[in-house]
């Protein structure tokens, strides 16, 4: 150990430590870490699903363990005639979608479960369609349809994992909302 909780250390008998830690948190912890030393493009898509609580908790075996630099380091940002990784970053072209979309609503989907894209404008008409992009073949698929056309709507995930979708546009200006249970793939009011 490095001696940064030597205080919080109980020794047993024959001077073995017990680290009672969040055994879950810290395997996406090191699942992010072996895929991101093996040159994974997707090494931190388990994190950026976490929800906020489970977020906070991984900050907290960050801090502990003295990760928070490996998992979350400090981007070097200059102002000025040098270039920041900001001015360095490049974007290349990903998977086509199964149908044209604008205005749609899309979030990541906790376990690696890949991206949800709901509704949306395809140039002629409203959308309740939704796809799912595959994070790791890089494919779409299609997804359970909503039960409205929506364009220009809200989506997240929640802490149990379940999708929202709020408002949008179909006609009129929407106030209704939907719910996608992952577990049955189905939608509901």
């Amino acid at each position: 150990f490095s001696g940064r909780h030597e205080g919080r250390m109980q020794r047993d008998e024959e001077g073995r430590v017990r680290i009672d830690r969040n055994g879950s948190i810290f395997e996406v912890i090191l699942d992010f870490l072996r895929r991101y030393s093996s040159g994974s493009k997707n090494a931190a898509f388990a994190i950026q699903a976490l929800t906020e609580t489970q977020m906070r908790e991984m900050w907290e075996e960050l801090d502990y363990y003295g990760l928070e630099n490996a998992v979350f380091p400090s981007v070097p940002f200059s102002i000025g005639l040098a270039k920041s990784s900001i001015d360095l970053a490049t974007f290349s072209p990903g998977s086509e979608m199964l149908s044209k979309r604008m205005a749609f609503g899309a979030v990541v989907l906790p376990e690696n479960r890949g991206v949800l894209v709901v509704g949306g404008h395809d140039g002629r008409k409203r959308l309740a369609s939704t796809e799912v992009l595959d994070i790791e073949t890089q494919t779409f698929s299609s997804g359970p349809s909503m039960r409205s056309r929506r364009f220009d709507c809200a989506s997240v995930v929640l802490e149990d994992g379940k999708v929202v979708v709020v408002g949008g546009y179909n006609g009129t200006v929407l106030a209704t909302s939907e719910v996608l249970n992952l577990a049955t793939n189905t939608w509901s009011p």
